[in-house]
């Protein structure tokens, strides 16, 4: 595992109120390319408001900036072929700044990603137990992360080499709730994938060239109750719903504060062709124009 990633583990997050706290240490990326890596992403949760996550359908959806899409599925049923399941990713969370004592209570189901689909710019994360029960205090009760009794914490862009040499000495101490990523439920069909690392096409995207403004790769995300039908959706339809669906209407914001970086990837060089924009169009029709004329009376 790289020491760059290994900085960003042992990072102690302030002392706040918060209720999710985003981090990223950015990859580099190259406008215009296949297979691009984007970086680290870790989530920090304080707070009790997905304590209605075991009774309604919480979805965390992540949505890339500038024409980034994924390059690979993750998971989901996108094409609905068989030999192309990809089952839901389990992701491991792990108990940080609590008490001497403190186990991690969460089950290994708690976050999974239902649909990480290709040619789409969107990853979605389904919250499925109650965080009033995620830690153990040291007196064996039940309790939901806060100040005092720690937070829990999750990170996406791991592969499952860099997940378990993370992840699995804190299992073996109650401190993680799985030993590295896994499948929900493994199969014979599965192709074996196994990955949270960003990977990006960005043959069609936006991104300039770096110190640009417009370098860097972003996302936004938001926390939705899914509303099922007749006018929602349930999370078993955003897994085998074909690639490209506009999820509108994809349910209800539901009251979470999520904050922090927001910065994957930053773009350190391009193989696009630049464009003129409209007014470089402009321009350039009037230098062809003004050469035009030139030419002509030169030739009287």
């Amino acid at each position: 595992m790289s020491f760059k990633k290994l900085t960003v583990f042992f990072l102690i997050l302030p002392i706040s109120l918060a209720d999710v706290v985003i981090e990223t240490t950015p990859g580099n990326v190259i406008a215009g390319q296949t297979f691009q890596m984007g970086g680290l992403l870790t989530a920090s949760i304080t707070g009790n408001d997905f304590n209605e996550a075991s009774d309604k359908d919480l979805v965390l959806r992540i949505r890339f900036n500038h024409l980034a899409f994924n390059q690979e599925t993750r998971a989901g049923w996108p094409g609905q072929n068989p030999a192309t399941i990809f089952q839901p990713i389990l992701i491991p969370c792990e108990l940080i700044n609590a008490p001497v004592g403190s186990k991690i209570a969460a089950p290994i189901d708690t976050f999974r990603i239902i649909r990480w689909a290709e040619q789409e710019d969107t990853l979605y994360i389904q919250v499925r137990h109650s965080s009033t029960n995620w830690i153990e205090d040291p007196i064996g009760n039940l309790v939901p992360p806060s100040n005092n009794n720690g937070q829990i914490r999750l990170m996406l862009g791991l592969s499952q080499e860099e997940s378990s040499e993370y992840f699995s000495p804190l299992f073996s101490q109650e401190l993680a709730n799985l030993p590295s990523i896994q499948r929900e439920a493994p199969g014979s069909t599965e192709i074996p994938i196994l990955t949270t690392e960003f990977l990006f096409d960005l043959t069609q995207s936006t991104l300039s060239v770096y110190p640009s403004p417009n370098s860097e790769l972003r996302f936004d995300n938001i926390v939705y109750q899914l509303t099922g039908p007749p006018w929602g959706y349930t999370p078993e339809d955003l897994f085998v719903a074909p690639i490209g669906t506009n999820f509108f209407q994809l349910g209800i914001g539901f009251g979470v504060n999520v904050y922090g970086d927001d910065v994957l990837a930053i773009a350190v060089g391009s193989t696009q062709v630049p464009t003129l924009g409209s007014f470089g169009v402009l321009v350039f029709g009037a230098l062809l124009i003004a050469c035009g004329i030139f030419f002509q009376r030169r030739q009287r």
